[in-house]
């Protein structure tokens, strides 16, 4: 598998500059070592611009998406990634994603049934992400 060369992008709602979830952010995204992951902000009227690249899949995250525990999510995106240049995941402003945007998905996933603030789930998928990474090299990170 070649997913050094394999780009993510979080494209998320909302605005986390001088917060405490974006340290956390850019703690988990400057530990990656195997994948390139990256952050971009989207505007609330920015949503009806996205469009999925040829190459892409976008994995939108939605309450009502699909359950994974960890190891089944880090397979997830090891399949994924051998199908995409580029794995999109798109975490919605306060308002939750647009239906446009859960339409034209690859997948929907769900964090959890609960609600979760936005900011917070950007934390948590980026925390998931690196597990999954730390889980496919074989380290024990992922265990826990």
């Amino acid at each position: 598998m070649h997913e050094k060369m394999k780009k993510m992008i979080i494209f998320a709602g909302g605005k986390s500059k001088n917060t405490p979830f974006q340290s956390i952010v850019d703690t988990y995204v400057r530990r990656m070592s195997t994948w390139s992951v990256s952050v971009q902000e989207v505007s609330d009227h920015g949503w009806h611009r996205l469009k999925p690249g040829k190459t892409d899949i976008w994995v939108a995250l939605c309450q009502r998406g699909k359950v994974m525990d960890s190891p089944h999510f880090a397979k997830a995106i090891s399949a994924w990634m051998l199908h995409a240049k580029r794995l999109c995941f798109l975490v919605g402003p306060s308002e939750g994603l647009l239906s446009s945007i859960l339409d034209q998905s690859h997948h929907v996933l769900s964090l959890s049934p609960m609600t979760w603030p936005h900011l917070m789930a950007r934390a948590m998928l980026v925390e998931q992400i690196y597990r999954a990474q730390q889980q496919l090299r074989g380290h024990g990170y992922a265990l826990v």
